[in-house]
């Protein structure tokens, strides 16, 4: 998938749409502003208002056990509310060996936090059984082509569609430019 394509900001939109209609989740939003701090966090998910799940978006070109343990340590820095699960999220394929000693040393020290790794492969794998998804994030051409069926007419084919960041009412518009790939803005709800 062309992840490498969207903006920092429709990256973090779609793993949030990943986080409730792949991973399951009752509600996800993105956590804080664009140029702000995040404490790690850039989607938030809950299933019962209690238990919460982080993601940090990582649209990178590379991604290895260094990079994985500054992210978990920015993550550490500040805990405003409690999290069971870490998700990094990373755009590029990482290669397994790059991260994994790594990866299995910060799950033993941190016992009560699930760390886990999703690259770019396999958010694409995820991905491929929600064709409304792919469609909505990169277009009708893409879902056709990677999810080897027909664009969807159940896809919003324009106008905007809403969700509230968790931070400061920001209202955040989704809509379609003349390629139907989707776009997402934010305005002020104030």
């Amino acid at each position: 998938m062309p992840f490498e394509a969207m903006s920092p900001y429709d990256f973090e939109a779609l793993i949030a749409e990943v986080a409730t209609m792949v991973d399951g989740h009752r509600e996800a939003r993105l956590y804080g502003r664009s140029g702000r701090a995040d404490d790690g966090r850039d989607v938030i998910a809950t299933d019962d208002g209690m238990t919460y799940f982080a993601y940090q978006c990582k649209r990178v070109a590379q991604f290895d056990g260094a990079a994985l343990r500054r992210a978990v340590t920015a993550f550490e820095v500040r805990q405003p509310f409690v999290v069971t699960s870490f998700i990094v999220v990373v755009a590029c394929i990482v290669d397994a060996k790059d991260i994994e000693t790594d990866l299995i040393e910060l799950r033993a020290a941190r016992s009560g936090l699930d760390i886990q790794v999703r690259d770019g492969w396999d958010l694409s794998r995820s991905l491929r059984e929600f064709p409304t998804v792919v469609e909505t994030a990169f277009g009708p051409a893409i879902r056709r082509d990677f999810c080897n069926e027909e664009a969807s007419s159940t896809a919003p084919s324009s106008g905007p569609m809403t969700a509230t960041v968790a931070e400061g009412g920001i209202s955040i518009q989704a809509g379609r430019d003349i390629n139907g790939a989707m776009h997402f803005g934010q305005s002020s709800g104030r």
